[in-house]
């Protein structure tokens, strides 16, 4: 191209970035900055005679400069677009590196063409770092205009998605809090360090990011959702944690403990894709298993197992816990119940996964939280005679009541604060609470969960896998307290094969020490389906269960 048509075609670019900037919607400052630079740039071109430009050095120099300031001019038209200026900062806030990249080629381009002017004032890094922080403040001024914006946007691309006209007031404040989040990480050194390691451990999933389509479960902490992942067009499970604020202590111990939960993966550990932390909201994404839990198939009676699907079902729940008993560190799964123990269908097969494990800490803040529990349980205030079966409350056993109630107006504390949850369960516990898997050593003060009180519980969840049962079903749960305390147990039925009916009761065993490991628990499972050949055989159905009942 011959260097007067080079020399039109920049000038007339020149022009446009000027006129574009004039209008442009956000990065203002930063985008009058590189068209005022240009401008002097370009201005100073005039006076280069044209003799000069018939060198070939010239034309190089010119040519690099019209093709930079053509960049340029498409750059800052990105900001102009009605349609998708919003979207742009919202994903990269004032593109600080983006300008500084163009601000450097500008340079680059005015000492080739070696023009005489003073490129140091021109390009003062400290104008650069104002019309940053001026930009910045902009877009934060513009949080809600953007987050609005963007919820528009969203339903204009996924309207066939089913449920994605809900939480709009909550789609908006995530677009909003993660905008926040951008610019905090940008303005902020040391927030965006604290940011850059919380999101270390694990894959943070914004709530704008999520439908949530059907609920399908209601466990002690969390609403279970079916839902979709937008941006992975992604089939998932969504465990809305039951938590409405946290501190930053308590935070941290939540995030440590999804950042272990998300670094297990194993064939029959239950995969977590990431987590939404956010205010308000605070989520588990969790790969979604068709079946539901395996307290969910045991009701429904669909599908009927075999032994050998028993078996199976046995093998890989225990496979998983044994996978976490085996860490250098063992992880202590502490809630195995049949309702952790998720399924779905593999062609012929079932597939079995273990949830749940390692949430301790979520587990205790959203029952804290929890509008399902009160704070503290009629146990509380529940008299010693009204522990046995079919007590009889009375004047007396309202005095007793009266007495705690007098404690804590003395004190200003909560009774048997430090106690478990579960052990204070009462009138309002679910219908299938954590306790009916509890292992009695865990039942006194500051009991501590081992791989063998994890053992105990599979022992329990084996006897369900067995009977098809519910586990002590028709007992007060202040009864199965004493009565497991007591070292009694809920009867195995004689229609359940010796050696399956000898596993259960070794596993839980009333010592811990006489509990096999999970290991030993696979190998005899091994023992046992080889032993079985009763594939055929349907699922115990209309036997008499007789339930030991324990003495006081």
């Amino acid at each position: 191209m011959d260097p007067g048509t080079n020399l039109k075609i920049v000038y007339q670019t020149a022009v446009a970035i000027k006129e574009i900037v004039e209008v442009v919607k956000a990065n203002q400052q930063q985008c009058k900055r590189l068209s005022q630079r240009i401008d002097a740039i370009t201005s100073a071109m005039k006076a280069i005679p044209d003799e000069e430009l018939q060198r070939y050095e010239r034309q190089k120099s010119l040519n690099n400069y019209r093709h930079c300031i053509e960049y340029c001019c498409q750059f800052v038209t990105q900001f102009q677009d009605e349609k998708s200026w919003f979207s742009k900062i919202f994903h990269k806030q004032n593109y600080r590196e983006e300008f500084e990249e163009l601000n450097l080629r500008l340079t680059q381009c005015a000492t080739d063409l070696n023009l005489g002017i003073n490129l140091t004032q021109i390009f003062d890094p400290k104008l650069d770092v104002s019309d940053q922080v001026t930009d910045l403040d902009v877009i934060k001024s513009k949080l809600d205009e953007v987050a609005e914006l963007m919820i528009q946007k969203q339903d204009e691309q996924l309207r066939y998605i089913e449920g994605i006209e809900q939480d709009m007031e909550a789609r908006f404040t995530s677009f909003k809090y993660q905008l926040e989040l951008a610019i905090w990480k940008i303005s902020d050194p040391q927030k965006a360090q604290n940011i850059a390691e919380e999101e270390h451990g694990f894959l943070h999933i914004p709530y704008y990011d999520l439908v949530l389509e059907e609920c399908i479960g209601q466990g002690g902490f969390a609403d279970v959702y079916r839902g979709k992942w937008l941006s992975r067009d992604h089939n998932v499970a969504i465990k809305v944690i039951r938590i409405q604020y946290i501190d930053e202590r308590v935070k941290q111990d939540i995030v440590n403990e999804i950042s272990i939960m998300h670094r297990v993966r194993h064939d029959h550990i239950l995969s977590m894709f990431g987590a939404c932390m956010e205010p308000d909201k605070y989520a588990l994404i969790v790969e979604y298993m068709s079946l539901g839990s395996l307290y969910d198939v045991l009701r429904r009676q669909t599908p009927q197992f075999s032994w050998s699907d028993r078996c199976s079902v046995a093998t890989q729940l225990v496979n998983g816990i044994n996978y976490l008993h085996k860490f250098s560190k063992p992880i202590i799964h502490r809630d195995i119940k049949s309702l952790n123990i998720l399924m779905t269908e593999h062609g012929k097969d079932f597939l079995v996964k273990v949830a749940d494990f390692s949430l301790a800490k979520i587990r205790h803040e959203a029952s804290r939280q929890s509008s399902y529990a009160p704070p503290v349980a009629t146990l509380l205030w529940k008299a010693p005679e009204l522990f046995v079966m079919h007590g009889k409350h009375t004047t007396a056993s309202d005095v007793y009541a009266i007495g705690v109630v007098l404690w804590e107006l003395a004190t200003g504390r909560e009774p048997y604060a430090d106690m478990d949850v579960s052990m204070i369960y009462s009138s309002y516990a679910p219908p299938v609470a954590t306790l009916l898997w509890k292992a009695p050593e865990l039942f006194v003060m500051h009991g501590k969960h081992t791989t063998a009180s994890d053992v105990y519980a599979i022992g329990v969840v084996l006897w369900e896998l067995a009977t098809g049962r519910e586990p002590y079903a028709d007992m007060d749960v202040s009864m199965i307290y004493v009565c497991v305390s007591q070292g009694q147990r809920v009867a195995i039925p004689s229609n359940v094969p010796s050696s399956f009916a000898e596993l259960i009761s070794k596993a839980w065993a009333q010592e811990p020490k006489k509990r096999p490991t999970c290991q030993e628990l696979l190998n005899s499972i091994k023992e046992i389906a080889i032993e079985l050949d009763t594939n055929n055989k349907p699922m115990a159905g209309n036997h008499t269960y007789v339930v030991l009942l324990c003495f006081h």
